[in-house]
């Protein structure tokens, strides 16, 4: 099927101009790919050894370069979306536009290993530069990973009309997570901390919410795994503060999760 690959991009041609959005999103994930076995590597029904695993997979990366029109929201009403409040404004979110997808996984190509992460920010830097108009806002939208961050700075253009932020998608399981580590699992108390929280977060408040989740940590001497969760849970946000200015993007109309 990856052979189909080029000729698909190739048939989607160049983004029109005409339909384009006024933002320029540029956003990547790596996804772990299942390889499968060669038939003739092992006899059918032949036992594992020790610590040897079914399969094996490879991390591929996968990017994406669209345009989207400025979407303006208030944080309650975000919130009352995720939880599918049902008296939840109805608005109808902008389409994106001129979508195009890459993804690549890590080979020998020559005699030398190509990274498949580095072939896919230099396709995505590629169409920036073809895409991006003069003073155009360029969204960059991806998870907390390292390895992306730093290939950011690397490839991509950096200005003053470029906003870097944390995909929001990756921010909820970690309020969850400290939800658990005070509640039940299920409970209304669980569902009342989240929901408290990711609006004090979509207000520009996450220091005072990592602030109180560590205060109300020791108040209640948590010990063992769920102390541990929390613990992680206030770095993977104390990490990325500077990516999570969300009451801005969202008055720049800005996507905080993939379109």
């Amino acid at each position: 099927m990856a052979e189909s690959a080029p000729a698909f991009r190739e048939s989607q041609g160049s983004a029109d101009p005409a339909t384009e959005g006024e933002l320029l999103v540029v956003t990547e994930d790596n996804k772990g790919i299942p390889m499968v076995r060669p038939v003739e590597q092992k006899p059918a029904g032949a036992h594992r050894n020790k610590g040897e695993k079914a399969n094996k997979k490879q991390m591929a990366c996968i990017g994406c370069v669209y345009s989207v029109d400025r979407h303006m929201r208030m944080p309650d009403e975000l919130v009352a979306t995720l939880f599918r409040d049902p008296d939840r404004l109805q608005d109808k979110s902008p389409v994106a536009q001129n979508k195009r997808y890459w993804a690549e996984l890590t080979r020998e190509r020559d005699g030398e290993e190509v990274r498949g992460q580095d072939l896919v920010f230099e396709q995505m830097r590629s169409e920036i530069d073809t895409r991006r108009k003069p003073g155009q806002v360029l969204v960059h939208l991806s998870d907390g990973q390292a390895s992306l961050a730093t290939d950011r700075h690397l490839h991509l253009p950096e200005d003053a009309n470029t906003v870097d932020i944390l995909d929001l998608m990756h921010v909820l399981p970690r309020v969850w997570q400290a939800a658990h580590a005070f509640h039940t699992e299920g409970s209304a108390e669980a569902s009342g901390f989240v929901r408290d929280d990711l609006r004090r977060i979509l207000y520009g408040d996450v220091g005072k919410v990592i602030a109180n989740w560590r205060r109300k940590a020791t108040v209640m001497n948590l010990k063992g795994a769920k102390n541990k969760n929390l613990r992680a849970a206030c770095a993977f946000l104390e990490k990325n503060k500077h990516r999570m200015c969300y009451d801005e993007y969202l008055r720049l109309g800005c996507p905080i999760a993939p379109v």
